[in-house]
């Protein structure tokens, strides 16, 4: 870049025009992460003076769960975590055939009678299956009494005593509240790819807290998590359940989406789900990465730009400040170790919220790798709309809306993974 600016202006004009760029670029991106240290620190503490329910609604637990999953035994069974009120807990599995099925029947049978319940769905959607479970699971929920709260958790994800509790006081302490999430963290894991996606989801901008963060200063849509969340049930069926989203991915961002048009809001809970997550190459991260950025791409188009320019701009600065201080501009550099400073003190205060271990120099190199991830993701969020979701091969349309690519072509993959 510099070269080509000095063939044509001179060195020194080139060289000062990419300082002021450069200058430009860390500066906004400074001062994205100022704004988004000061409405994380503002919500943590409004979730610090949040009073304790008055009285624990009925819930019904949903955990979908398919195939053969590490830990799934371990994860199910913790749906029995504590919890003051009353609860059923369903587990949905698509056939007696699926592996899932004896594990959640072995769960069922060891759990206290009347307690947990196994759902075969018979879900043979190619879409989002997770939906169409949960879908089946609520039609299941409502066939006596309703109960007054439906709450959903994936299957890797692992409750402990408080789970429950945090999320439902989360979900009653506001009026606006129609639902709740906990901000999902992957604290386990050995290889990079594991660190980089730990990262990811508790120490840069793309955690869960800080987008909660800043959208309830901002006023917009919440991008609420759906591995662990709660529902007031009658607002729920208010946005139509979670039928019509069988045709979406993201599909909790759309039901922040329609709860903000009807006024109400997703409050986040002061614990955090712990999700599983071990053994992963640098591809394998990189991939769900980049499903994830195309998804907002096709949702929410406008954003996409944000992830070189404000999410993950750190490395690429870097990389450009470097020859501009050796050539006599050394402010473009200070400027960029001054934004490498608010990201590791962003990355170190979200870690601790979420109570996760962290020094000051893991999370510098968690706030540095989670950016290195988005920008590995990037260009393949731009290259196509196509994903590969639980061995099927899914086009993504606008807002999100999903169809087969090649049904005949899935099948045989699925039936070729099939244990």
């Amino acid at each position: 870049m510099l070269s080509a600016l000095a063939s044509a202006a001179g060195p020194a004009s080139a060289v000062r025009w990419a300082s002021w760029a450069v200058l430009g670029w860390a500066g906004l991106a400074l001062g994205f992460t100022a704004v988004t240290l000061g409405a994380t620190d503002r919500l943590r503490r409004l979730i610090g003076r949040r009073p304790a329910p008055a009285r624990w609604p009925d819930v019904v637990l949903l955990r979908p769960c398919e195939g053969a999953e590490a830990d799934l035994e371990r994860n199910l069974a913790s749906s029995l975590c504590r919890y003051p009120g009353g609860r059923r807990v369903l587990l949905l599995v698509p056939s007696e055939q699926d592996p899932s099925c004896a594990v959640a029947r072995a769960v069922a049978a060891a759990a206290p009678a009347g307690t947990v319940e196994v759902i075969v769905t018979g879900v043979t959607s190619r879409r989002n299956r997770k939906s169409a479970h949960l879908a089946v699971g609520l039609e299941r929920a409502l066939a006596g009494a309703a109960p007054e709260v439906i709450i959903q958790a994936d299957s890797d994800v692992l409750l402990d005593d408080e789970a429950l509790p945090a999320l439902v006081s989360a979900l009653l302490s506001h009026e606006r509240a129609a639902a709740a999430f906990a901000a999902p963290v992957e604290d386990r894991g050995t290889t990079l790819g594991d660190l980089m996606a730990s990262g990811l989801l508790s120490a840069s901008h793309q955690d869960f807290f800080a987008l909660s963060a800043l959208s309830d200063w901002s006023g917009g849509v919440t991008a609420l998590s759906g591995a662990l969340a709660a529902h007031r049930t009658e607002e729920l069926l208010a946005i139509g359940g979670f039928a019509p989203l069988e045709g979406l991915l993201g599909e909790d961002f759309e039901v922040g989406r329609r709860l903000l048009e009807r006024g109400r809001r997703a409050a986040i809970s002061a614990r955090s789900a712990r999700c599983a997550g071990e053994g992963r190459r640098v591809a394998d991260v990189v991939s769900r990465t980049a499903r994830w950025s195309m998804v907002v791409r096709r949702q929410r188009g406008a954003l996409i730009a944000t992830y070189p320019l404000l999410l993950a701009p750190t490395p690429i600065l870097a990389l450009l400040a470097m020859p501009l201080a050796l050539a006599g501009a050394p402010w473009p550099l200070l400027v960029v170790a001054v934004l490498v400073a608010a990201r590791a003190t962003l990355a170190f205060t979200l870690r601790r919220i979420h109570g996760l271990p962290v020094s000051p120099p893991q999370a510098l190199a968690l706030a540095l790798g989670a950016e290195v991830l988005m920008l590995l993701a990037f260009p393949r969020a731009l290259a196509s709309d196509e994903v590969v979701w639980r061995g099927r091969r899914l086009r993504v349309g606008p807002g999100g809306r999903i169809d087969p690519v090649d049904a005949a072509a899935d099948e045989a993959a699925a039936r070729a993974a099939a244990p």
